[in-house]
């Protein structure tokens, strides 16, 4: 009977503890998890069916292909210390642990978020920084950090019955704290030095570094104080969030720039330049008008990662507002670019003359800046005849772009591209391009293609490179060559064989947005193809070269060791020589105590000096030799290991990420600019 007893209250407990974790996990289940952080952050960043997702990552071909890539290698090629290699295989070994992975796993698992909050960073800490001041800058970028992660039903249990994270060894330190009736319980690790501070609430776990940030969670979850789920800047984000993102997350830089505002001097120390306050401020003023930066990313078919940032066009200046303010005139030039282009780039809103005015160094109003390349642009009008900045930058408008379909291996990789640029007076353009000089060994010719007169250069490199130009549309068309141009006029001809037929670039042009100012796209399989040829141009390049400077370093080696052979040689003949004349000086001494004639002994003894003299120059001569020779051989072996860590970081790192590329159909970007916004948004099919 008592043994019944036993059972039934063991069963009844154990049911209790199930509903228990059940009531938990269902009250937690309510509550965002913005809901259950203080308002202000600095940062936020929101994951979602964290391992759900991961397991998309993970399973694509894409990360199959790119986890091959040796980073170990190329870390230690590009110079990382042996003690930071050891740090990052100890943190690699203990993440990829199968119990510390589960862990994590359970942990991370479901759906997590991280805030920063404003801490008091000081950037002249950056100045000429000693291990306190990096210490102290560390814990300062780290202390206003938080954690909250939802936590599953056997991970609850663990933390409300048996003290699990309590068990963590004798080198860690556990400190209790009640706060409002919740145990806030403190870990001191004392080999790193560090702390972080927990508490357990209804299936939400809370974590930083600095406890008080867990006392103000706990005064918004039980308190009433403001939580982030009021806060403007997350209304503004979640507004434009899409449901499906696996991440969202948003940068407040209105407050990142207030404070480095508030720094001036310290951030001009920091650039190392002697700058008062108003010229910090006119450095930060660049970046005025920009308040939130926002980026999310959708893990599906095609890979969604977008950032958008939220600007004030009231604070902006008119170069800015103009970029902004510029009208997107869509899709047409898209009607001439073949649907086999492995690259294409089209923006609407490029101002030029600005543009060229940047290259060119043009002076502006109180700058004082000299142009450095006017004379390059003085010999372009000496061999065309065009004066960039009078004749073609007036006739230009803000729409341009290119595309590059194939690349041909001739004595180097010769890339076929082909640009278009907006006109705004057509005539003047082609009264422009009529005007060319002809250039030595080339000769102009012309012809008509279905309505359209193309202008091009025979050269004596046959038609691979035979650059024209054309009117096509509104568009200036400079290209390679001739078919180049005929390609494309085929393309708008007929539609059918344009980039919007592509049934790859149709399905990610789908959701670009109205308001697009600005797309890439390539097709990195077919790219990464025509790439091989100059992969394996550079390989071979860098083979012979290698092989180059192995053989030199192997002649001055041989060189060396014939050295060395002579001045083990000098040295024992000075050796021999000394010899010879200790025993004739000992002679001389003994002549002359028997009072014998030594001038021919003294004569014998100053040709026998001077011989030494001469032998110990010839030592000294050959040691020099031996130092240059060896210089040469320690500087040829550099560049020879230099080349090696090259070819393997390409072999075990560069190649397996190129490999990885080429699983993905195509990568695409648009650009979005508007009155409140400005976004990038990027797609990985």
């Amino acid at each position: 009977m008592r043994k019944a007893i036993i059972i039934t209250i063991l069963i009844t407990g154990i049911l209790l503890l199930g509903m228990g974790v059940i009531l938990l996990m269902t009250k937690s289940d309510h509550i965002d998890l913005s809901a259950t952080l203080p308002n202000g952050p600095v940062a936020y960043v929101h994951m979602y069916d964290t391992h759900k997702n991961w397991e998309k990552i993970v399973q694509a071909p894409f990360w199959k292909e790119a986890k091959k890539a040796n980073l170990e290698i190329f870390l230690r090629n590009m110079g990382v210390g042996a003690k930071e290699m050891q740090y990052l295989k100890q943190a690699t070994e203990e993440i990829f642990d199968e119990q510390n992975r589960e862990f994590i796993k359970k942990i991370l698992g479901q759906e997590f978020a991280v805030a920063l909050y404003p801490g008091d960073v000081q950037l002249r800490n950056l100045v000429e920084p000693s291990p306190v001041q990096e210490m102290s800058l560390g814990d300062q970028l780290i202390t206003g950090l938080v954690l909250v992660t939802r936590i599953p039903a056997d991970m609850q249990a663990l933390f409300s019955v048996t003290g699990y994270m309590q068990e963590f060894g004798p080198s860690v330190t556990v400190t209790n704290y009640d706060y409002s009736g919740h145990l806030i319980q403190t870990l001191s690790f004392d080999k790193y030095q560090f702390e972080v501070s927990y508490v357990n609430y209804k299936g939400l776990l809370f974590a930083a570094v600095n406890e008080e940030i867990i006392k103000q969670c706990l005064d918004v979850l039980i308190g009433g104080e403001p939580s982030l789920i009021d806060d403007p800047n997350l209304k503004r984000v979640k507004a434009v969030h899409d449901s499906r993102s696996a991440m969202v997350a948003y940068w407040d830089v209105s407050k990142v720039i207030s404070g480095l505002k508030q720094q001036a001097l310290e951030l001009s120390y920091v650039f190392n330049r002697q700058l008062n306050e108003d010229q910090v401020g006119e450095l930060l003023q660049n970046i005025d008008g920009f308040q939130l930066l926002n980026a999310s990313v959708v893990v599906d078919k095609i890979t969604e990662i977008r950032f958008k940032s939220f600007v004030n066009m009231d604070q902006m200046n008119d170069s800015q507002k103009q970029k902004y303010l510029c009208a997107s005139p869509g899709y047409e030039s898209l009607s001439f670019i073949p649907n086999n282009a492995l690259t294409f780039f089209w923006n609407s809103c490029i101002d030029l003359r600005e543009a060229f005015e940047q290259v060119n160094n043009v002076p502006s109003q109180g700058s004082g800046l000299v142009s450095n390349h006017s004379g390059r642009f003085d010999k372009i009008k000496n061999l065309t005849g065009i004066d960039i900045q009078k004749d073609l930058m007036p006739n230009l408008g803000n729409e341009v772009g290119g595309y590059m379909t194939n690349i041909h291996q001739m004595i180097f990789p010769i890339p076929e591209l082909l640009f278009f640029v907006e006109v705004k007076n057509q005539e003047a353009i082609r009264n422009l391009m009529s005007s060319l000089t002809n250039f030595p060994f080339v000769q102009r010719q012309q012809e008509e293609y279905k309505n359209i007169n193309i202008q091009y250069f025979n050269t004596p490199f046959t038609d691979v490179i035979q650059p024209g130009y054309a009117m096509i549309d509104k568009f200036l068309i400079i290209a390679l060559n001739r078919r180049m141009i005929q390609t494309a006029i085929d393309a708008r001809e007929s539609g059918e064989g344009s980039l919007e037929k592509n049934p790859d670039y149709a399905e990610v042009s789908a959701r670009f947005s109205g308001e697009v100012k600005a797309v890439q796209y390539f097709q990195p399989k077919g790219l990464i193809e025509k790439l091989g040829t100059v992969f394996g141009w550079l390989d071979k390049k860098k083979i012979v070269e290698l092989e180059n400077v192995s053989d030199f370093k192997s002649d001055q080696r041989v060189l060396l060791n014939v050295q060395l052979g002579l001045i083990e040689k000098i040295s024992n003949d000075i050796k021999e020589m000394r010899q010879k004349l200790a025993v004739l000086e000992e002679e001389i001494d003994r002549f002359r105590g028997f009072g014998m004639d030594v001038a021919d002994k003294e004569q014998e003894r100053a040709l026998l000096v001077r011989q030494v003299d001469n032998k110990e120059k010839d030592f000294q001569s050959a040691k020099m030799k031996r130092l240059e020779l060896q210089s040469v051989v320690d500087l040829q072996e550099s560049k020879e290991n230099q080349l090696r860590r090259e070819k393997q970081n390409k072999d075990y790192f560069i190649y397996p990420l190129i490999s990885a590329l080429r699983t993905l159909r195509s990568v695409s970007t648009e650009t979005v600019l508007d009155e409140t916004e400005y976004a990038i948004n990027i797609y990985f099919q």
